[in-house]
């Protein structure tokens, strides 16, 4: 799941991905992604759930990376280039 450890964290992911992505929030009233805003809201207290369906969904949008270190891409990722 996209868990965030701090805010320096989450802002990297951003960049890296949403930053790029044709879901992206960005500014002047676009609508918001899904997909972070419900890692934003729920992430913090799922994140240590097994068997939680809220908890395997957000795994599927936003998974680890193979080492489990960081988040990895987002499924819902759209290249706007």
């Amino acid at each position: 799941m996209g868990y965030f450890s701090n805010g320096t964290e989450a802002m990297m992911f951003e960049s890296k991905w949403c930053e790029r992505c044709c879901n992206y929030r960005g500014e002047e009233g676009a609508k918001g992604c899904a997909v972070m805003d419900a890692h934003l809201l729920y992430a913090y207290e799922l994140c240590n759930e097994e068997d939680h369906p809220g908890k395997k969904i957000l795994d599927m949008l936003i998974p680890m990376d193979e080492k489990g270190l960081f988040c990895d891409k987002c499924a819902m990722f759209l290249s706007m280039e």
